[in-house]
């Protein structure tokens, strides 16, 4: 599976994880160098696979994008789509899901990386 996942991380333009998923884009060796975050309870052996680790709900490393245990699997889907069509589709998606966002929005530490805005 691992060698799999390298061969479409060549094919594809950018890819994301979400909780104990960050483990195994690690394990793929597709972290080495790069920021990133796990679940916290996997924090210990992710260390050392990563270059970085940083603990936020989202990381936003350029073509990589991490996220935390799995409720940041809904910020993180919010923050895709602010990256890619906009801040107003991806308020209006919060609250289709009537996920109050409000501090995702205005904590500078909530997502880590680039596209914020």
């Amino acid at each position: 599976m691992l060698t799999r996942l390298v061969e479409i991380r060549e094919q594809v333009p950018w890819i994301a994880s979400v909780c104990a998923g960050g483990m195994v884009l690690a394990h793929a060796g597709l972290l080495e160098g790069r920021r990133a975050t796990t679940n916290r309870n996997c924090f210990h052996e992710f260390r050392s696979l990563v270059g970085t680790l940083i603990d936020a709900r989202v990381v936003d490393d350029g073509d990589l994008i991490t996220a935390g245990a799995l409720t940041s699997g809904l910020d993180l889907g919010l923050h895709i789509v602010q990256r890619f069509l906009g801040r107003d589709a991806a308020e209006h998606a919060s609250k289709g899901l009537e996920y109050p966002a409000d501090e995702m929005w205005s904590d500078p530490t909530y997502i880590v990386g680039e596209a914020r805005d």
